[in-house]
């Protein structure tokens, strides 16, 4: 564990249980809560249930406003319903069956995922936020086949559920829940089915035996089938073969159409595989895993009941956005709604048939107007019903007793265009939609010699509209917005816009408001005629919204369509029937427009997703020193050391994350906390090659990812070698020029396309707990997005072992044989002269905490108890002499018993009282050597040098060998 002396932030969290009201029920389903105006939780529960909230980074986390945890049952407002008896409790009784239900009335109940405690609404701010459900409830009365209108087609789909039957699933009732669950998804698949989607079904279980029921084309009754089948299964598995599953289900989906594009695999186990045959469990998950990859382009969903342990599910998961949902085994909504959210994404659920909102308004004796079927002309409002499916018409709206239910059916016929009355003849009421369903050739015929014409009028271009601007509402964030019709003729003709507004606030469709904006443009833009007229008894047929034509010599009229707009009976006696009438759109000629076009804008955002690429190192004391941890900078003692984290990802809208360990109490225990937040670090490629070198001139990047890039006094940490193989570089200029190799490592050459991370001064990136050389950190990373924080479970961890970096000397720079400063494998550096020397420049990593040296620069007094040490190795890296403890800057190496190449490694060491430390990294020298002795010593008193040289490609053995001086 860490140590910190930094203070705590004062967290103060409100919870409080809450019994909400939603509307008279009972309703269909409840498809979203929405809280604050942030999405709580998303589904389509059709049964009464409980379902968590696992939401506490919604409104910022403990840091900010806090956000979600706890528990919500729904009550459906059935007439049988039951309260739950922690709600009875909460009302002063001892259960649910004691207390009255609230029956008829639909409701959320928020309470606590354990004991007494209430629902978490928010941190740090004492305000209850406004809750919002949106639910779904299908208006009855009328044919239940048209009643709801779901706007679009769906895709076909091939759906196959594998089930773990293995005797584990009896206990704590996951059989049970199992079963519910699967029933509830099945009915929804039922309704898909019954709305005409095409769906393969199929059910597997794996373990012995296996069992398998498929139906293809399924209808209705297919899926009943399939769900009384699954209702009969009992866990009688003797092991848990993943493998056994998986071959299940290919076969399935091997057998599918291939037209069938859709595919889904739910995959769903209350524990790990069973050693089979030998094959541990592990093994058998990997090769459940290579069956899927075989199987093409499905979406697998592992789904977890009651196991914390995701490793095994995750071979067989494919869609890592949703990771494993891990499912409590009480909570059969958490089962329910993995499996709807994978195959509703989009939660299309449709809008409500208007004629059928109009029939349950007059009929329902509870809210609505309680009249009697029998007064209501069931055939007219029946018609209307498939007049209104075929035109894909539907609304959704919510009725409340602040509005009577007259003006509320008002509202409806205003956005249908129809019209409600009596019918004379039957007495019954009647529902007419004004459309043009009539030939104009069969229409009645009024004129002089069977009607008075009591006033006739036409519009005049002047008195019309231009633009017809209608609002409706948006289903995606539920927001109202505006679609315009413009007639760019009328525009022309009267020289300026006339607009008008239509508010149909029951449209859920951009494609129904743009009709609905042409219908009435239609209408309100053209010079249309009325009259009032007394018609003698011949017409008693004519009923409100009914069609005749108007022949009028006086007016120079003949045959003009027009419509009843109103109709006057008169009473008993009377000898004419009085209508007021206006000219026909229907009668006109109809102009043709294209549907309204998609929003060609991204949305920029998205759910979080487990960062891609992490690295975590131990910091150099620079880097440590530069940090914000008081516990180290303070007073640092060995071993203590700081991690720094590396991390980034190509989620663009990504722009931090948070950074949780397991951390101590004050009472011992341990507690997963968040500990800091950090930035993405920007992450490229380097663009060509890069020699080892003192400095590197206009150095390119590619494919930089991440929040941070390259600045001016920042570094830039080259390679994915770890500590020992990468290295650090600063940046020099706005050109990218880099000062290589500094701090505790040494200048490499890299390839074209090594990765490089970049960071400055004002990167947040290490984590501010005081940790120990050779401990071993697990941490979890959370990214943020504009949509949260990433679920805690579904972050996997990130481990690494810490060195004893800060404490170890930096490594001697510019080092040089001969006065040569670099050479590698195939760039030896020959030996001339009597003597080889290796120079070298000192560094004090205790002096170097504020300034960065480069390669270059001149030698730095070495601190207290630091040394260079020299190792002599052949070039398979086997050991032939060592020199420590030499102080200074330059040595003459003694040569070995070695012919060849040599490699020449410069380390520094250091020795205290906390022992024995060398540097992280080191720099090598490659020579040649042509005999038994490489170097003269220091103190050899022959004239003549003792080595010999070779002469054209050091590497080749077919070369001949030149000697030269007196050796020869």
């Amino acid at each position: 564990m860490g140590k910190s002396k930094s203070p705590k932030v004062e967290v103060t969290e409100y919870s409080m249980s809450e019994h909400f009201g939603i509307c008279s029920g009972p309703i269909d389903a409840l498809l979203s809560i929405i809280i604050k105006e942030k999405t709580a939780w998303t589904g389509e529960l059709i049964e009464q249930a409980s379902f968590n909230i696992d939401q506490p980074e919604l409104f910022g986390g403990i840091k900010k406003e806090g956000g979600l945890v706890g528990k919500v049952h729904f009550f459906r407002g059935e007439s049988s319903q039951l309260l739950t008896d922690n709600l009875a409790q909460k009302l002063g009784r001892p259960d649910g069956a004691s207390c009255p239900a609230f029956r008829g009335l639909a409701s959320l109940f928020f309470y606590g995922k354990t004991g007494n405690e209430g629902f978490l609404w928010s941190a740090n701010t004492p305000f209850l936020p406004g809750v919002w459900a949106k639910v779904r409830r299908k208006p009855v009365g009328l044919n239940p086949d048209y009643a709801l209108i779901v706007e679009g087609e769906r895709e076909p789909r091939a759906i196959c559920f594998a089930i773990d039957l293995s005797t584990s699933m009896n206990d704590n009732d996951r059989l049970t829940i199992l079963k519910s669950a699967m029933s509830s998804v099945l009915n929804l698949i039922k309704a898909s089915v019954e709305s005409g989607v095409e769906i393969d079904l199929s059910v597997v279980t794996f373990g012995s035996p296996s069992q398998t029921i498929t139906r293809r084309s399924a209808d209705g009754s297919d899926v009943d089938a399939v769900n009384s089948w699954v209702q009969s299964r009992i866990a009688n598995a003797t092991d848990t073969d993943f493998r056994a599953g998986m071959n299940s289900a290919k076969a399935f989906f091997d057998a599918t159409d291939a037209a069938i594009t859709d595919r889904f695999l739910f995959f769903i186990t209350d524990g790990g595989p069973s050693v089979v045959s030998g094959a541990t469990p592990t093994e058998i998950a990997e090769q459940a895993g290579a069956i899927l990859a075989t199987m093409g382009a499905i979406q697998s969903f592992g789904i977890n009941i009651d196991l914390t342990d995701t490793s095994y599910t995750e071979e067989v998961d494919n869609t890592p956005s949703d990771g494993v949902p891990v499912v409590d085994d009480g909570d059969e909504a958490g089962l329910t709604n993995a499996v709807t959210n994978a195959l509703y994404p989009d939660a299309v659920t449709g809008n409500a048939n208007p004629a059928h909102i109009i029939y349950e308004c007059l009929t329902n004796t509870n809210w609505g107007m309680g009249s009697p079927t029998a007064a209501i002309d069931y055939d007219s409002f029946d018609d209307a019903s498939l007049v209104l499916y075929a035109e894909a018409f539907g609304l959704s709206m919510i009725w409340t007793r602040q509005a009577s239910i007259q003006d509320f059916v008002q509202e409806v016929l205003d956005h249908i265009q129809g019209v409600l009355f009596v019918d004379p003849s039957t007495g019954l009421l009647t529902l007419k939609l004004i459309r043009g369903d009539y030939d104009a050739e069969t229409l009645p015929v009024i004129d002089p010699d069977n009607a008075d014409l009591t006033s006739f009028s036409r519009k005049l271009w002047g008195d019309i509209v231009n633009e017809i601007v209608v609002t409706w509402t948006n289903p995606e964030n539920e927001q109202e917005e505006t679609i315009t019709a413009q007639d760019l003729a009328s525009i022309a003709t009267q020289g300026a816009i006339v607009s008008d507004g239509r508010n149909y606030y029951g449209v859920r469709s951009a494609r129904l408001a743009q009709d609905l904006a042409y219908r009435d443009l239609r209408s309100a833009g053209q010079p249309l005629a009325t009259c009032e007229a007394e018609v003698d008894r011949t017409q008693w047929r004519l009923r409100p919204a009914s069609v005749l034509k108007v022949t009028w010599p006086e007016y120079g009229i003949s045959e003009l369509v027009m419509r009843v707009t109103s109709i006057d009976y008169g009473k008993p006696g009377d000898p004419t029937i009085k209508l007021s009438l206006m000219e026909d759109v229907y009668g006109l000629d109809v102009g043709s427009y294209d549907a309204p076009p998609t929003t060609e804008w991204v949305d920029p955002t998205s759910e979080p997703t487990p960062i891609e690429t992490v690295e975590i190192f131990t910091l150099p004391l620079f880097l440590a020193a530069d940090t914000t941890v008081a516990a180290f900078v303070d007073s640092p003692e060995y071993p203590e050391v700081l991690t720094g984290i590396l991390a980034t990802t190509d989620n663009t809208d990504t722009f931090e994350y948070e950074l949780w360990d397991d951390v101590t109490l004050a009472n011992g225990d341990t507690s997963s906390e968040s500990i800091a937040t950090n930035n993405i670090i920007g992450r490229g490629e380097l663009a060509a090659d890069l020699d080892a070198e003192a400095l590197s001139a206009a150095v390119s990047f590619d494919s930089i990812v991440g929040q941070t890039f390259p600045t001016v006094g920042g570094f830039a940490i080259i390679g994915e070698d770890g500590e020992a193989g990468n290295e650090i570089v600063l940046i020099d200029t706005g050109d990218y020029d880099l000062i290589r190799g500094v701090l505790d490592t040494v200048p490499r050459a890299w390839p074209a396309g090594t990765p490089v991370w970049f960071v400055d001064g004002s990167t947040l990136f290490e984590d501010p707990l005081v940790r120990s050389a050779g401990e071993t950190v697990d941490y979890k990373l959370l990214p943020r997005t504009s949509q949260g924080l990433l679920p805690y479970g579904t972050a996997p961890f990130e481990s690494a072992t810490l060195t004893e970096r800060p404490w170890l000397p930096n490594r001697p720079a510019n080092v040089q044989v001969n006065g040569v400063g670099w050479s590698s494998p195939s760039d030896v550096i020959n030996a001339v002269g009597a003597t080889v020397t290796v120079i070298w420049a000192n560094r004090n990593r205790l002096m170097e905490d504020s300034q960065v040296l480069s390669w270059t620069d001149s030698t730095m007094t070495p601190e207290a108890g630091q040394t260079t040490l020299i190792e002599v190795l052949d070039p398979d890296e086997n050991l032939l002499t060592t020199h420590s403890g030499l102080t200074g800057t330059t040595f003459v190496v003694p040569g070995p018993d070695y012919d060849g190449i040599v490699r020449l490694r410069v380390w520094s060491e250091r020795t205290d009282d906390d022992g024995y430390f060398q540097s992280l990294q080191y720099f090598e020298h490659w020579v040649l050597v042509a005999t038994s002795t490489l170097l003269a010593t220091p103190d050899d008193e022959l004239n003549e040098p003792q080595f010999i040289l070779l002469s054209g490609d050091a590497t080749d053995g077919d070369d001949k060998i030149e000697l030269s001086g007196d050796a020869a």
